[in-house]
């Protein structure tokens, strides 16, 4: 598995998660939750919606919110999926 960049900016990191998005290939994301814990996952991203990104977390089995101002880093890997769920994001949805 890929090591992911140490720092990238926001929009490349909102871009990394729309191209996964529209594309229906997973994005390894490294997230800062509300306790400062990091952790990095694989997700099947799926919506965006009140600040919070949507999707299904491959390390836990689930569908996860993550905050859109915790993902630190993101980038779409070469593993398509099949949506479990109608995919929510396309190229014009808007990542803060």
């Amino acid at each position: 598995m890929a090591k992911l960049p140490t720092v990238q900016t926001n929009q490349a990191t909102a871009q990394a998660i729309r191209d996964g998005a529209v594309s229906n290939k997973e994005v390894r994301i490294r997230y800062r939750d509300d306790k400062d814990k990091i952790s990095e996952r694989s997700i099947e991203p799926y919506e965006m919606k009140n600040g919070k990104l949507f999707g299904y977390c491959i390390n836990k089995g689930g569908i996860r919110a993550f905050k859109t101002t915790g993902i630190e880093v993101a980038v779409v890997t070469d593993k398509p999926f099949k949506p479990r769920f109608p995919v929510q994001i396309t190229e014009q949805t808007y990542i803060k």
